[in-house]
């Protein structure tokens, strides 16, 4: 893999770069077509600068989509996704509109994926 430098995205103030090669990585198209989005629309897609691999752009299906595909040692990652997923099954239960978060299209937790709405123009926590 080669690592470039981030761009600054002059729409918005998130961080962008060009995104880990998506045939390196078929297990995301298999993911984002059993969630019934289609697969990434090439053209569309970019990197967002982090510790994981993060693709985000448009699907087949028109939907604005974020994946994040968590990287690193084996027990860190699946202590992180379990977080992750603790987190998601709470805003789940919790009232409407009580905790604000980008809706997320679902996740596999053996091959470290989760998916959200990609919220253009949006910035992360870590920005």
């Amino acid at each position: 893999m080669t690592t470039q430098a981030p761009v600054m995205d002059t729409r918005a103030s998130t961080r962008r770069m060009a995104p880990r090669d998506l045939r390196q990585v078929p297990e995301v198209g298999r993911f984002l077509t059993e969630l019934g989005l289609g697969g990434f629309v090439t053209e569309s897609v970019h990197g967002l600068v982090g510790r994981n691999d993060v693709w985000a752009g448009t699907t087949t299906s028109g939907s604005a989509v974020l994946v994040k595909k968590l990287s690193g040692d084996p027990v860190d990652t699946a202590a992180r996704m379990r977080r992750l997923l603790s987190y998601e099954r709470f805003i789940r239960a919790s009232s409407a509109g009580a905790l604000n978060a980008p809706p997320c299209f679902g996740w596999d937790a053996p091959q470290r994926l989760i998916a959200f709405e990609y919220l253009r123009g949006a910035t992360s926590g870590a920005s």
